[in-house]
């Protein structure tokens, strides 16, 4: 019992609660949406169903959009931050739900993600800031395919969830040399549209490693997404790109 308190006791010292609670509030819609599901945005509170009991009805459950802070009127549950409903929503104590949150959302730790290798010098900076504040989420038009996030991320802009999905020139042996020289936005509804030029320029669907003896290319992203998902060649998504025959 004595190891076990010790060892919360520095977990709880070396995690930066309150850069956590800091770094939320850069991109607090998409770590609810994440944490909570799908809500609607009324003045300051996001509203949603209370993921703890079986709750039908919007209007109960709220949060505050700036810190975290929840309540449920119905049951009188309530915390004062995003780690307190991380800790309600995960039935957790306060160091494994900082240590979920930054797992969910490594901009939280002011961390990389780990997905990206390097990025193009081609606007750089926009393409950089974008990706970095993206995260692994769930997203309508995912489920509307029916397909799963693959190499994309998603991103939350004037609180509009979009996919971001990178795209290269170069198929790379591993993921550590793939280059991300573009982005795709695709819109909840379905629309699509690039950081700029996109010609020239592909995305790649399926794990970075997997073998590229056999290469399958798709039109767009769902289509290369649900042909990866169930096949084992390597597949890209061609956008307006030709491949190269040397790819890697």
């Amino acid at each position: 019992m004595a190891i076990t308190i010790l060892q919360r006791m520095r977990g709880a010292a070396m995690t930066d609660f309150a850069l956590i609670k800091r770094k939320y509030r850069d991109n607090s819609i998409a770590v609810l949406q994440q944490l909570v599901g799908q809500g609607r945005i009324e003045g300051s509170d996001y509203v949603a169903l209370n993921p703890r009991r079986k709750d039908c009805k919007l209007g109960s459950f709220r949060i505050d959009i700036n810190t975290g802070r929840f309540h449920d009127f119905a049951t009188g549950d309530r915390g004062g931050s995003v780690i307190d409903l991380a800790m309600f929503v995960y039935n957790c104590e306060i160091v494994e739900a900082a240590q979920k949150l930054k797992g969910l959302f490594p901009f939280l730790a002011h961390q990389p993600l780990a997905v990206q290798g390097t990025l193009a010098k081609k606007k750089e900076v926009d393409i950089c800031y974008i990706w970095r504040k993206s995260i692994i989420a769930e997203h309508e038009y995912l489920k509307n395919k029916k397909i799963s996030l693959g190499n994309a991320l998603v991103n939350n802009y004037k609180r509009q969830s979009r996919l971001v999905i990178p795209l290269t020139d170069f198929i790379p042996s591993n993921q550590s040399e793939f280059t991300i020289k573009a982005l795709q936005f695709i819109g909840e509804d379905g629309n699509k549209r690039f950081s700029g030029s996109f010609k020239g320029l592909f995305h790649i669907a399926s794990d970075y490693e997997r073998s590229k003896d056999t290469i399958v290319i798709a039109e767009g992203y769902a289509t290369a997404r649900s042909i990866a998902e169930s096949t084992d060649p390597f597949v890209v998504a061609a956008m307006s790109a030709c491949i190269p025959q040397k790819c890697c």
